[in-house]
Formats: structure tokens, C-alpha cells, sequence
């Protein structure tokens, strides 16, 4: 997997996560055993490792872009031979009609 951390000085992604965490247990889902830690999954290896050249991980490490999500979104997936498959489950923030 490859994956972008964030950082939250705030901890608002951390109540987010509380939230869907205590919400999926009343669902039957069982609670995440491992500490969160924020991130952006930005590709998986589907069967052997892959090794990101030193010239660009080096190069992210430094980096910091900032964002404002405007919009959470719940997706569930499913892994099939394909690949994964997505579909939205809920979303949370201002409708797309809404937004400039």
C-alpha cells in the first residue's frame, strides 16, 4: 500500500474517525484494534512490492499541503479479482447543488 500521513494539530479527524468507529460497532462491525493514523491511500500493489524510487519519496516527505474537505464520504468496498469495487454509502457536508 502506499499512503500519504496527515497531520491534525486539531483533532478533528480523529472525532470523525470516534464517530464512524463507534457507529460502524453498532452496525455488528467489530472496533479497530491498531492506532489511528490519519492518511491518503494513494495505490495498493496488487501482488508483489513495489519500490517507489528514492527521487520521489524523499521528495514528499518535506512536502505539506493544506485542504479543507468540504464533503466526507463513506464508500464501502469490495475486492473481486478485478480489482476493488466502490460504492457510496453515506456523505456528510453541502450537497453538490450547493457548492459554488
Amino acid at each position: 500500500m502506499v499512503w500519504i500521513g496527515v497531520t491534525d494539530e486539531a483533532g478533528a479527524l480523529e472525532k470523525v474517525y470516534n464517530v464512524l468507529d463507534k457507529g460502524a460497532e453498532k452496525c455488528g462491525f467489530g472496533r479497530e484494534g491498531r492506532k489511528y493514523r490519519p492518511h491518503v491511500t494513494v495505490g495498493r500493489a496488487r501482488r508483489k512490492p513495489v519500490r517507489i524510487p528514492e527521487d520521489i519519496a524523499g521528495g514528499l516527505a518535506d512536502e505539506v499541503i493544506e485542504l479543507e474537505v468540504g464533503r466526507i464520504v463513506l464508500f464501502s468496498s469490495k475486492l473481486t479479482s478485478a480489482g476493488a469495487e466502490y460504492s457510496v454509502v453515506e456523505s456528510a457536508g453541502p450537497s453538490a447543488q450547493d457548492e459554488p
